[in-house]
């Protein structure tokens, strides 16, 4: 989707503040992870559900932007106030009132702020708490590390207790990670996660000996699930990756002594055969 924007997707959110609470954006070539939790700052206290794709670039964990990194300028919203919304829908959300009036409902929408969530910082407000946020997906590529999320802008999620992320790509080819681990263990920043799908179904590799220079399935899982024990799971339920060439899509020794390390883990589901046919 190359028509999304973030200053469109902000003005959808401001518009529908009063409704939203299940949000997915995904495959907007426009948006990364930043620039679309940016966007939806208006909602933040108010979305219980989300779906974010995982595409950082060029942004690290050493960046350490924090809650600074969501602050917006009031400048913008003047300017949001004074352009017309492209779209019959908003149009029609308004029920046909004259211009003037859509214009002071926008502005109302988009500088309507709760003072007991937000912070004064001279120039704007700092972005508020994802406190009603109970569940959030994820999609990442092969290659890529978890470890940015919180500097995105997903550091204060008090009440997330589900997380679904979803790894895909073919790790043929990949050089190998620089990092020891994936990032899992950032995850330990919600305090009340307690229910986790971790699915590389979609991961594709070598499960067998892999060339020279190449990781096998077994490594690379080892490098997903490095950290998983710092985090406080009850439900787990995973999807090994797979080696298509030999139908096979099982736990490795690595992956299963990381996972019989999770102590607190009472139900886990593994969601895979040894052999597919």
């Amino acid at each position: 989707l190359q028509l999304v924007t973030e200053k469109g997707l902000r003005t959808m959110t401001c518009l529908l503040r009063r409704t939203l609470i299940d949000v997915k954006v995904s495959c907007c070539v426009n948006l990364d992870t930043a620039a679309t939790l940016r966007a939806l700052e208006p909602i933040r206290d108010r979305i219980e559900r989300l779906h974010v794709d995982c595409v950082w670039n060029g942004l690290r964990e050493s960046d350490n932007l924090g809650r600074g990194f969501l602050n917006f300028d009031l400048n913008a919203l003047d300017e949001l106030c004074s352009s017309d919304v492209d779209g019959a829908d908003f149009m029609d959300y308004f029920g046909g009132e004259d211009m003037s009036k859509r214009k002071r409902q926008r502005c109302r929408y988009g500088l309507e702020a709760d003072d007991s969530f937000v912070q004064s910082n001279g120039n704007g407000y700092y972005g508020k708490s994802w406190d009603r946020l109970r569940y959030l997906s994820l999609w990442i590529r092969v290659g890529d590390l978890l470890t940015p999320l919180p500097v995105a802008g997903s550091e204060d999620c008090p009440n997330l207790e589900e997380i679904r992320i979803k790894v895909e790509g073919d790790c043929r080819g990949q050089p190998k990670p620089s990092e020891s681990e994936f990032g899992l263990s950032i995850l330990a920043c919600y305090p009340q996660l307690s229910k986790m799908q971790l699915d590389f179904g979609d991961t594709k590799g070598y499960v067998l000996t892999a060339p020279s220079g190449q990781m096998d399935l077994s490594l690379w899982e080892r490098f997903f699930l490095n950290g998983i024990s710092s985090l406080s799971l009850n439900e787990l339920h995973y999807w090994p990756p797979q080696d298509e060439d030999v139908n096979q899509r099982s736990l490795s020794l690595p992956a299963a002594g990381l996972l019989q390390e999770c102590y607190t883990l009472r139900k886990l589901f593994i969601h895979g055969t040894a052999h597919e046919h």
